[in-house]
């Protein structure tokens, strides 16, 4: 099973790729939203369109889980200093990306600023925990980087650096928190919205866009119970996962030869063939490099599908 760092790590992946579907040709200033199933969807029911809203949150937390400058990651260096047992005259390396946090918390910002409808409630009060943690965090992120650059704790002894070690680990778990809970709203409009296109896409008669986004949706939920570890409930989605991914296959045999979309969705169909295969591999191997690859051909397959172009 899947270690914890690793497990972390790849959840970060996962909430990466899994958002992209929303974040596709957006923050940009660009009118064409290829491939993006929150593309012109107007959830009347509860009173308006959060969709922009909703685009600002995912460009703000890609950002944020960024997986070279994310704020997971850079909480792993800072842990990995283990400040409390350094002397001054250490080589204390303070890698923390201001440039990163801070244009996350600006998109953030933007976004909540933005007028929603009741589906972005708990995306709201998410992004409220956010921005006032990520404030904080920020803060002590550019008193302290300079502090360390010039090496100014060779002269207090490091005592700055340690008093303020308990509040900086407080301030990282508590917008990691607050992230987690952004991703679970995101998470949850993103699916809604992939449910309605679903059933607009077949109404419309557009149902090859449709097969693409029902398989995509059934390989979310499959790779999200693969990294929860929840391997019983990943086995009972396998079924239907695969059948999505069969007649997809089936779908893009059909188009001609010249048809639109035909290379990228063989593409995109051979990379949940390559994930299924791998979650196969695992149940053999047990091993995590397996859990790893399923992961990691999700992450392609939803990079493949920015290159599809989807009904208006």
């Amino acid at each position: 099973m899947m270690n914890i760092k690793n497990r972390g790590a790849l959840l970060a992946a996962v909430c990466v790729a899994t958002l992209s579907l929303a974040a596709c040709g957006q923050g940009k200033g660009e009118g064409e939203t290829k491939g993006n199933p929150l593309e012109n969807v107007v959830d009347a029911a509860k009173g308006g369109d959060a969709t922009e809203k909703f685009n600002g949150y995912v460009e703000g937390f890609n950002k944020l889980i960024d997986d070279n400058w994310g704020v997971q990651k850079n909480y792993v260096r800072y842990q990995e200093l283990d400040l409390p047992s350094k002397s001054p005259d250490a080589n204390i390396h303070f890698f923390e990306n201001i440039t990163t946090l801070d244009s996350a918390l600006k998109a953030i910002k933007e976004a909540r600023a933005m007028s929603g409808n009741a589906s972005s409630n708990a995306a709201d009060a998410a992004a409220d925990k956010v921005i006032a943690n990520g404030d904080k965090l920020l803060a002590q992120w550019k008193e302290l980087a300079p502090y360390y650059s010039s090496r100014a704790y060779r002269e207090d002894a490091l005592a700055k650096g340690k008093a303020a070690h308990e509040s900086l680990i407080a301030n990282y778990t508590a917008t990691l928190a607050a992230i987690d809970e952004l991703d679970v709203a995101i998470t949850k409009y993103q699916r809604d919205v992939a449910e309605k296109r679903i059933v607009d896409f077949r109404k419309s008669g557009h149902n090859t866009e449709a097969d693409v986004v029902e398989a995509m949706y059934l390989a979310d939920h499959f790779t999200t119970a693969v990294i929860e570890e929840k391997i019983a409930d990943a086995d009972a989605q396998l079924p239907k996962f695969q059948a999505a991914v069969t007649k997809l296959r089936q779908t893009e045999q059909g188009l001609a030869a010249d048809a639109t979309n035909k290379s990228d969705i063989n593409s995109l169909v051979g990379y949940l063939e390559s994930l299924i295969g791998n979650w196969l591999d695992y149940k053999q191997s047990n091993s995590n490099s397996d859990l790893e690859s399923v992961v990691d051909y999700y992450n392609r397959a939803i990079g493949e599908m920015d290159d599809i172009e989807m009904p208006g």
